[in-house]
C-alpha cells in the first residue's frame, strides 16, 4: 500500500467523522480501515467473508431514531461476526479475510420519509462499516422501478459521494413495473456527475451496482427471515474453494459453541468470465456446495458484470449501455446486474 492510498483512507475517515472528530478518533478509524485493506500473506488463499444483515426492525417515523437503530444494528452484527472471523483465522493460522457486509430490507426504511432519509440511512451504514473495520458495505437498496421512488433521483449524486466504503444498490427495472428509459438516463447522469468528482478528488463510492429484478429481502439469492444473519465465503480462485469450505465450517462451529446464531450460505466462486469458470475445474476442487458468480453477480451470459467509467464519459453512452445489457432481462424476470466502477485518476 502506497502513501497515496493511506492519504485516501485518512481523507475518507475525516469526511465520515466530520469536523468535530479528535485526532485519536481519526487515527483509530483509519487504522481499522487500513487493517481491513491489508492483503493476505503470500501463500494464503484469498477469500472474502460476506455477511448479510437485515435492518427491517430499525424503522421509525423519527429520522434520528431510525438512523441510530440502523447504526447500532449494523455495528453490533459486524463487530460480533468480525470477532468470530478473527478467531477462526487465528485457529487456522491464516490472515484475516476481507469482510463485506450486505444490508437487507433497507428500502422499508424509506416509507413515510422525504428524500433526505435515504442519505441519513446511508450515512449510518457507512459510519458503522468504518467503525467496525468492514471493507465494503453494500447498500442501501433503492428501487427506482417503483414510480413513488422517483423523488430520490435528485439525491443520487449525494448518495454516491458519502463514503468510499459504501456501495449503493440501484434497481432500474422489474418484470412487474417495467423498464423506464428516463430512469436509466437520470441514473446515468447522476453516475457521471459523481464520476467527475471521483476522478478529481477520489471521494465517495468507488462503485455502485445497477440491476433488474432484484429483491431487497434476499440473502445471497435466498429468501430468509429478517432475524437471520447469513454468511457466505467467497473464493476468487477455484483452487481456493476447499479453503472457503473449511473456513465456513470452522466459522459455523465456533458460532455454535458461542451461541451466535448465524446461517451459512453456499460457498461462492466468483470470476471475471464464463470462459474462466470451467465447471470441470470447479468440480475438481472437491468443495461440496458452491455456486458460481461473475464479478460477484449472477452469470447471465458471456459478459463481465462490471464496467469501469472513464473520466469524461458521456451520460447518454452509459444509459445506452445499461439499457442494452439489462432491459431484456427486466422483461423476463431474470435477475441481472452490473457493477459500475468509478476509478480515481
Amino acid at each position: 500500500m502506497n502513501p497515496t492510498d493511506v492519504d485516501r483512507v485518512v481523507e475518507s475517515v475525516l469526511a465520515s467523522l466530520g469536523g468535530r472528530a479528535t485526532a485519536s478518533d481519526v487515527e483509530t478509524a483509519a487504522s481499522q480501515v487500513l487493517e481491513a485493506m491489508v492483503s493476505p500473506a503470500t501463500g494464503t488463499p484469498l477469500i472474502w467473508i460476506r455477511i448479510s444483515v437485515s435492518v427491517a426492525d430499525c424503522s421509525s417515523r423519527r429520522s434520528p431514531t431510525q438512523r441510530a437503530r440502523v447504526y447500532d444494528r449494523i455495528r453490533l452484527a459486524a463487530s460480533s461476526l468480525k470477532l468470530l472471523v478473527q478467531d477462526v483465522a487465528k485457529e487456522l493460522a491464516v490472515s484475516m479475510p476481507h469482510m463485506e457486509l450486505n444490508v437487507r430490507d433497507s428500502s422499508s426504511l424509506l416509507y413515510g420519509h422525504d428524500s433526505g432519509e435515504l442519505l441519513s440511512v446511508a450515512e449510518a451504514m457507512s459510519q458503522a462499516a468504518i467503525d467496525t473495520g468492514v471493507s465494503i458495505i453494500r447498500g442501501p437498496f433503492l428501487d427506482l422501478a417503483l414510480e413513488q421512488n422517483s423523488k430520490y433521483m435528485s439525491v443520487l449524486p449525494e448518495l454516491l459521494a458519502i463514503s468510499p466504503a459504501l456501495r449503493p444498490m440501484v434497481q432500474i427495472g422489474t418484470k412487474e413495473n417495467g423498464f423506464d428509459p428516463d430512469i436509466v438516463h437520470g441514473l446515468a447522469l447522476a453516475a457521471c456527475i459523481h464520476n467527475k468528482s471521483q476522478h478529481l478528488r477520489g471521494h465517495g463510492s468507488p462503485q455502485c451496482t445497477v440491476f433488474v429484478n432484484g429483491c431487497d429481502r434476499r440473502a445471497f439469492d435466498l429468501r430468509v427471515h429478517p432475524d437471520q444473519d447469513f454468511v457466505c465465503a467467497l473464493a476468487e480462485e477455484s483452487s481456493d474453494l476447499n479453503f472457503a469450505a473449511s473456513f465456513s465450517d470452522a466459522l459455523q462451529q465456533t458460532a455454535l459453541v458461542r451461541g451466535h446464531d448465524i446461517s451459512m450460505a453456499a460457498h461462492e466462486f466468483t470470476t471475471t468470465s464464463t470462459e474462466q469458470a470451467s465447471l470441470r475445474d470447479i468440480n475438481s476442487s472437491g468443495a461440496a456446495s458452491h455456486r458460481l458468480s461473475i464479478d460477484g453477480l449472477p452469470p447471465v451470459g458471456p459478459f463481465r458484470n462490471k464496467v469501469s467509467v472513464p473520466s469524461g464519459y458521456d451520460p447518454s453512452d452509459l444509459a445506452a449501455f445499461l439499457s442494452e445489457r439489462l432491459s431484456a432481462f427486466s422483461q423476463t424476470g431474470i435477475q441481472a446486474g452490473i457493477h459500475i466502477d468509478f476509478p480515481r485518476s
